[in-house]
Parts: structure tokens; sequence; C-alpha cells
């Protein structure tokens, strides 16, 4: 059986250059159907914020932190 999973795997906080917060991220990802999200800001680690979110077990995102070096 395969699956197909979609997401995004590039996206900036203001941490460094970006304008949304990761939980206006995932709640954009969430509403365009994603199933994933790596947020990368550049030479910052952001740590706690990994993980599933979602309002239901059901619509569930997995957010992932890495860092553009």
């Amino acid at each position: 059986m395969l699956y197909e999973y979609v997401g995004n795997m590039h996206m900036h906080t203001p941490y460094s250059d970006g304008e949304s917060y990761h939980d206006e991220i995932a709640q954009a990802a969430l509403s365009a159907g994603l199933d994933f999200i790596i947020v990368t800001d550049h030479n910052v680690w952001i740590d706690g914020v990994a993980g599933y979110v979602g309002p239901t077990p059901d619509q569930q995102l997995l957010m992932m932190i890495g860092e553009e070096v």
C-alpha cells in the first residue's frame, strides 16, 4: 500500500526573515490540507514547537524544525 504525504519543506518565521510565527504557519498549512511542514529559519534553532498540531486527531499536521545554515 502506498501513501502520499503533501507538505512544505522550507519556510521561515520572524526569527529570521519570515512574517508569521509557528502557530500561524501551522494553521495556514492545515487550511491548505498539508500533512507536514519543516520550518527552517536562518542560523537559528527554535526548541519546543516541533510535533503534531491540529484541532482533532483526524486533522493533524506534523511540524518539524530545521535550520538553514
